[in-house]
């Protein structure tokens, strides 16, 4: 589930004012995380995806609390004794005026471990959405310490041919808290709200697709991104199956999916394709990139080579051809070194 993670400037702040009781001038008694409130709050603030996108994941998660013992410098994460039930709310849809419209329905969801779910356990978490008052609410399991809302929506909607310059979407908030605890050992954060953002695959956002077999534009590929990734460095267009750029929400994602296959570790006996990733956030306005077929663009990301993370700046350009195509021209720099200037052409 999607984990982008609140800053823990504020759990810093609390164990600074917090972390102790002075019940005289030389003596202080530490603060235990059993003092605290639980918090539950969400993960995201943000978040978008493509116009037949079928799901809205939201994620909330427990706030973490100051480790008296400084056993985890993130804190740890306190969880509640038993269930409670959390009501939300759904609002301000833009460009649709009915939330009928748009959601049809949803359930919640934690993760048991890395390969499976609640849902792949049965384990009904009694979601509840009205569409006429934007209302619902579900059941936070006690022990869980991260979970998500999934909204189901009609994919067809915004799923049109023309070149959007308007935002569509939703906004979501947490709203109350029922159970035992709640109010004082348990609280709630509903000042913080997610707004969902429908992305336009007439512009830019989308999957596009390198063709590897190009040998001119493969080898631009590689002198753009294989400063990047060291597994790149080497690599022939006979070891891929397929390039994948992708431009969503917070940033571009390349995925390089190779011939080479290894054993799903959640399906024993299933082959699955290995793949090489770059990640780069986007460093601009993110809604320079709505209504317009060209522009500029900046991102910034992380690249560890011999186990060395060292950071990157892109610079460049974009433009939507008339054929359909894309072509991006990016340079920038990895730890101070200049990537040189190149331009690749990308196809849906």
């Amino acid at each position: 589930m999607k984990t982008l993670k609140t800053t823990f400037t504020l759990i810093a702040v609390l164990a600074v004012l917090v972390s102790c009781d002075r019940k005289e001038d030389d003596v202080i008694d530490p603060r235990l995380p059993e003092d605290f409130p639980i918090v539950i709050i969400l993960s995201d603030e943000l978040d978008g995806d493509y116009e037949d996108n079928d799901e809205v994941g939201i994620g909330l998660e427990i706030l973490p609390v100051w480790d008296p013992v400084s056993r985890s410098i993130d804190g740890i994460i306190p969880t509640p004794g038993s269930d409670l039930r959390v009501h939300f709310e759904v609002f301000d849809p833009q460009d649709f005026s009915s939330l009928g419209d748009y959601i049809t329905g949803g359930f919640a969801v934690y993760e048991i471990d890395d390969c499976t779910d609640s849902s792949d356990e049965d384990i009904d978490l009694d979601f509840t959405f009205d569409s006429s008052t934007g209302a619902g609410s579900f059941i936070w399991p006690a022990g869980v310490a991260e979970l998500e809302v999934v909204l189901e929506v009609n994919d067809a909607l915004f799923d049109d041919d023309a070149v959007n310059s308007d935002l569509r979407g939703f906004s979501f908030r947490l709203t109350s808290i029922e159970g035992p605890g709640t109010g004082s050992d348990i609280k709630l954060n509903s000042d913080i709200e997610f707004q969902y953002v429908v992305l336009d695959e007439e512009v830019l956002f989308g999957e596009w697709e390198l063709d590897q077999n190009d040998t001119e534009q493969f080898a631009r590929f590689i002198a753009l991104f294989g400063s990047l990734n060291e597994d790149l460095q080497d690599i022939s267009a006979e070891d891929i199956d397929a390039i994948e750029v992708n431009f969503d929400y917070e940033k571009m994602e390349i995925k390089v999916i190779l011939v080479e296959t290894e054993e799903d570790e959640c399906e024993p006996g299933e082959l699955v394709n290995l793949e090489i990733e770059i990640e780069a956030e986007y460093s601009i306005d993110f809604e320079d990139l709505f209504g317009t077929d060209s522009g500029e663009l900046e991102f910034e990301g992380e690249a560890e080579m011999n186990d060395v993370p060292l950071e990157f700046v892109l610079e460049g350009s974009y433009l939507i051809n008339a054929d359909g195509t894309l072509t991006i021209t990016l340079s920038g720099e990895l730890d101070g070194d200049e990537i040189e200037e190149q331009t690749i052409t990308l196809t849906r």
